[in-house]
């Protein structure tokens, strides 16, 4: 398999400040500048991880959504025979523990991870609660976190061996 990680640090679903900082904004870039063709008997799949900046930054729920909804709707369109996964946020322990009120709305980390998978039914593409998977909670998330939020490397093998579980 070949990978192309398109992550852009600090990106979210929601931001758009013309800096490659969204989600959408990384997909047209990525549809611009890319050469991407695949023998038909290749699979194309997009893995998406969104939500820990939008919650952080405390962006409304509704624009979340319509990032994400945006961004599939864009991939699907430009690669019709691809299979699309969305992946909720993991984890945290910081803004104690992701259960501190943001934004306007005072939405909780647990919220975005809601958004995320009734946006992925809606637009009837894969969805998986990573958090379900990997159990990560207050006891023991410090022992995959580099920083509170951020996989450590075991962290990381754990959440890709998930997703690949997932894909096949």
């Amino acid at each position: 398999a070949k990978v192309h990680n398109l992550a852009v640090g600090g990106s979210s679903a929601t931001r758009s400040n013309g800096e490659n900082a969204s989600f959408n904004e990384v997909i047209e870039n990525l549809l611009s500048t890319s050469s991407l063709s695949l023998p038909d008997d290749d699979k194309l799949c997009f893995v998406i991880n969104y939500g820990l900046n939008d919650y952080f930054e405390g962006y409304p729920l509704e624009k979340y959504c319509d990032g994400l909804e945006n961004g599939i709707r864009t991939l699907r369109d430009a690669y019709p025979n691809a299979h699309i996964l969305v992946i909720s946020s993991n984890y945290i322990l910081s803004f104690e523990k992701g259960t501190a009120p943001k934004g306007d709305e005072g939405n909780l980390l647990a919220d975005y991870v809601t958004a995320a998978e009734e946006t992925a039914a809606a637009e009837g593409v894969d969805f998986l609660n990573i958090n379900e998977i990997l159990q990560w909670n207050a006891d023991n998330a410090a022992k995959y976190l580099a920083d509170s939020i951020h996989p450590n490397e075991e962290g990381r093998w754990l959440f890709g061996v998930a997703v690949a579980h997932e894909m096949f």
